[in-house]
């Protein structure tokens, strides 16, 4: 991402690559799943904003569901962490 922005055409050609297909695989979980919101997380989205804009045109191209609002998580690059500790407070919650 440093050289990217440093204006390597390489570097930036493979970020835009990896933007588009994480927006097409975004669009194939969210016709499959069909959410109430979409929130998107982790570095690839959080770390290199600057292809946020390949993401959604990668999403609503691929999608086949009416049009919805992609977001970013506001956990930034800490969303593992998150995470992480959600799962271990759903361990505490009783089962029904």
């Amino acid at each position: 991402m440093r050289v990217a922005r440093t204006g390597n055409q390489e570097a930036k050609e493979l970020l835009t690559e990896r933007a588009r297909v994480l927006g097409e695989a975004v669009a194939l979980l969210r016709d499959l799943l069909n959410p109430d919101e979409l929130v998107v997380g982790g570095q690839a989205f959080t770390e290199y904003p600057e292809a946020m804009e390949q993401v959604e045109a990668a999403f609503v191209g691929r999608s086949v569901l009416a049009p919805r609002d992609l977001r970013v998580t506001v956990f930034g690059n800490r969303v593992q962490e998150a995470g992480a500790g959600l799962c271990r407070l759903v361990g505490f919650m009783p089962i029904r």
